[in-house]
């Protein structure tokens, strides 16, 4: 198995910039990259409200912090 991808790995051909499955496989992981970038965005803040609802902005400015 390791004599057959190294011989693969030789005789590799580079594509063409303008070959359509390299743009294809381009946009399908822009598309992909994207819908990730937005999930963790929204989790992130789906996470981050409740707590900073709970502790405030910054630690001890909390919502039940009293002036002593």
């Amino acid at each position: 198995m390791q004599s057959a991808a190294g011989s693969v790995w030789e005789n590799r051909a580079s594509l063409e910039e303008d070959n359509l499955s390299l743009r294809a496989e381009q946009t399908l992981h822009e598309w992909i990259y994207q819908a990730v970038s937005g999930w963790r965005d929204v989790r992130g803040a789906w996470v981050e409200q409740p707590f900073l609802a709970f502790y405030g902005r910054t630690l001890g400015k909390g919502p039940f912090e009293t002036n002593r």
